[in-house]
């Protein structure tokens, strides 16, 4: 297995922007789009599988991954929604979990699916979207926040409604400093 490295690189300090990438959801009768602003200054490795599985990319067989079509199936109302698990990422194998800095201490937080009881800390590319705040998720890699459309969030989990990824990309760039989250998450 090839291991990656487990530290933040320098030049991500440098950076002036945060990457965000869009989710256009759809359920029976729950349609938006959300917008998550990336925490690559934390997670290189794994903010950039995520926003390329936004874009879509093509592994080294020829075959597309994306998350487009993908399907929230797992979900615990009022708390989390999760994707099917997939294992595919850019590297090939599990993304090495690189800190655990950001805490799960408020909804809308983004974090990748891992399976912890095997003592790997690794993560593939499904993820699960908090609802409310889970300190319990201590080994769990926090990559993104929502700042758009968290009331396709709500209203998903109010209806009980499953939803599928339609489409997905790059969603732009976030000057740091704006820690804005557009609309109130609570």
């Amino acid at each position: 297995m090839f291991l990656r490295r487990n530290y933040v690189p320098t030049s991500v300090y440098k950076r002036r922007e945060f990457a965000s990438v869009f989710l256009d959801l759809e359920g029976p009768s729950v349609k938006g789009q959300v917008r998550v602003k990336l925490f690559d200054n934390y997670h290189p490795e794994a903010t950039e599988n995520f926003r390329k599985m936004c874009e879509g990319f093509v592994d080294s067989k020829g075959q597309l991954h994306s998350f487009k079509g993908k399907r929230f199936l797992n979900s615990m109302k009022g708390y989390f929604m999760e994707t099917e698990e997939f294992k595919e990422t850019i590297y090939g194998g599990g993304i090495l979990n690189e800190t655990y800095e950001v805490k799960f201490d408020r909804a809308g937080l983004v974090g990748l699916s891992s399976d912890v009881e095997t003592g790997k800390e690794e993560s593939g590319s499904g993820f699960f979207i908090t609802l409310r705040d889970m300190p319990n998720l201590d080994k769990h890699v926090a990559i993104g926040e929502i700042i758009e459309g968290w009331d396709v969030i709500q209203e998903s989990d109010r209806k009980g409604e499953r939803l599928v990824i339609r489409d997905c990309g790059f969603g732009g760039l976030i000057a740091r400093g704006h820690e804005d989250h557009g609309e109130e998450l609570h």
